[in-house]
């Protein structure tokens, strides 16, 4: 099953007000796998990075389900309805707590669902994005399928990466590890492609494949130099 993506506007680069080191969340993307019939849970962390209290707000913007399924969404306040798109909740200066999605399955297959979190009063300069992923049984989920064919070197990398040919992918964005996209490349000419990544601070990120369609593929992470 394909899982769609909402990448128009992925992250908003910061202005003023609130930056993105205001918080964190971890891992990005959050995944988990068992077995059908379970209560999967794609358990991430968000912190308080800032020296003051933080109103945050979150909304499930994606939802992509096999039928049957349901999710739902565990703020640091509490486990919410799965009929709950959107809430609100607050973190003390270096506060963390659980920002996760519990899928409820009842067959094999993989879900999908895509959260926005931003500061209250600062959408524009603090929106982050988090995927979380469900596969439950034996289904191969397009991460696995693509995981030996999509990957990218030097890794560590200085100055260059190589990023792979394949009929499927038609980009590849690179994100911090606070979920601020740094890097789009449009690939699919028909072979491997060298881009610049040198005037990157050093750091980990994560580069996502992606379809012609928008669909991700497969997220794998470097480390620069």
């Amino acid at each position: 099953m394909l899982r769609k993506l909402t990448l128009f506007a992925a992250f908003t680069m910061v202005v003023c007000g609130y930056s993105f080191g205001q918080f964190t969340i971890m891992p990005v993307p959050a995944s988990v796998e068992g077995d059908p019939g379970q209560l999967l849970k794609a358990i991430a962390t968000i912190t308080n990075t800032s020296n003051e209290t933080l109103d945050f707000t979150w909304e499930r913007i994606t939802n992509d389900l096999e039928s049957g399924w349901s999710t739902a969404i565990c703020d640091p306040i509490a486990c919410r309805a799965p009929f709950v798109d959107s809430e609100s909740f607050s973190l003390d200066p270096g506060g963390s707590g659980t920002f996760s999605a519990w899928f409820t399955t009842t067959s094999e297959g993989t879900g999908f669902v895509e959260l926005k979190i931003w500061v209250q009063g600062d959408s524009l300069n603090t929106v982050q994005f988090n995927n979380y992923t469900a596969t439950a049984g034996d289904a191969t989920s397009l991460e696995e399928v693509y995981a030996d064919v999509l990957t990218v070197y030097p890794n560590p990398a200085t100055s260059y990466i190589t990023l792979p040919d394949h009929a499927d992918v038609s980009r590849a964005v690179m994100y911090n590890v606070l979920g601020k996209m740094m890097k789009t490349f449009e690939l699919g000419a028909g072979f491997e492609h060298q881009v610049f990544v040198g005037d990157l601070p050093r750091g980990n990120y994560l580069v996502q494949f992606l379809n012609s369609e928008g669909d991700l593929l497969h997220t794998t992470k470097i480390a620069k130099q």
